[in-house]
């Protein structure tokens, strides 16, 4: 994944199935500008996701994946 933040601090990363449930979160540290992490999602079932990125101040953004 990579995400693109404008200061460098935490944020919460989470994976929700359609359901709405949260199937996996986790904290991130990112920088400011652009961080790449590893989302480990081998658990998870196949089919359509979500994942949200929240950081401390309320923003949010979410992206929607395949699990092939």
């Amino acid at each position: 994944i990579s995400i693109t933040a404008n200061r460098t601090g935490s944020i919460t990363c989470e994976v929700i199935d359609l359901k709405g449930e949260v199937v996996a979160n986790t904290f991130l540290s990112v920088e400011a500008g652009i961080s790449h992490h590893l989302l480990s999602i081998g658990s998870l079932s196949s089919g359509s996701y979500f994942v949200r990125f929240s950081s401390p101040n309320g923003e949010t953004t979410t992206r929607r994946f395949v699990k092939e």
